[in-house]
């Protein structure tokens, strides 16, 4: 039996380096084929669901912070959306980021009628400032809406 590797590699645990080697590189290996199949909105920095029940236009989202930590998109995502009258309606989405002491930043508003039958989703690429975001919802001066599920990710 050879044993120069017993005393000066042998890690306790009973097999020889050879044997740890080719357990860690298979280790490793199927860590990497994991990684390369799995979804990139596994790696999204957060999100959250929720859902709108009778608000009026100007509502807003709970906030997120946002600290820009992959590059995946800001999105909503809205389904099953009715206005509580049963009158139609026309709804946008606008994301903000809050700022203390100033007015909020706005990214934009995106269109996201067809909510009604369908769950549609909107981005706002990658916003370029950090900090705490959240989604403003808009319609109409008068009447309430509802909207399940609604979803933010960032």
């Amino acid at each position: 039996m050879d044993l120069r590797w017993s005393v000066a590699n042998y890690d306790g645990a009973g097999d020889p380096p050879a044997a740890n080697r080719r357990r860690r590189n298979a280790l490793m290996a199927s860590t990497l084929i994991g990684l390369a199949v799995a979804p990139s909105a596994a790696h999204a920095e957060g999100s959250w669901q929720s859902s709108l029940s009778h608000v009026a236009t100007k509502y807003e989202s709970r906030r997120w912070t946002d600290r820009h930590t992959d590059a995946n998109y800001t999105t909503a995502t809205l389904g099953g959306c009715s206005r509580d009258d049963g009158a139609t309606f026309s709804l946008n989405v606008e994301l903000r980021r809050s700022r203390t002491a100033l007015p909020d930043d706005s990214y934009g508003t995106r269109n996201v009628n067809s909510c009604t039958y369908q769950q549609p989703t909107v981005d706002w690429g990658v916003p370029t400032a950090t900090g705490t975001f959240f989604n403003r919802y808009l319609h109409y001066d008068f009447g309430t809406i509802s909207a399940n599920p609604v979803k933010a990710a960032y």
